[in-house]
């Protein structure tokens, strides 16, 4: 299955500044998750973190630190799941 399968189906943005971007292919899906995290050490202000997750059928999840991981890892588990 090529990646440019892959459909973006809804975004959604949150007050606090974290944002989730959903694709699907099939009945897989990757959600890109952008969250503020605060800086340590008592300096204000915070710096974004994304993180990818491949969502199987059976409602399970599993993170990625990038999205072409993801991608891969959801091509393999729909060429599992088609045979």
């Amino acid at each position: 299955m090529k990646s440019d399968k892959w459909i973006m189906v809804r975004k959604t943005w949150r007050g606090d500044g974290s944002r989730t971007i959903r694709y699907e292919c099939g009945n897989v899906a990757i959600e890109s998750r952008k969250i503020a995290v605060p800086h340590s050490n008592g300096r204000g202000g915070f710096w974004n973190y994304t993180s990818y997750w491949l969502i199987l059928p059976d409602g399970t999840e599993k993170g990625y630190h990038t999205m072409r991981d993801a991608k891969a890892a959801g091509e393999a588990a729909l060429k599992n799941l088609n045979g």
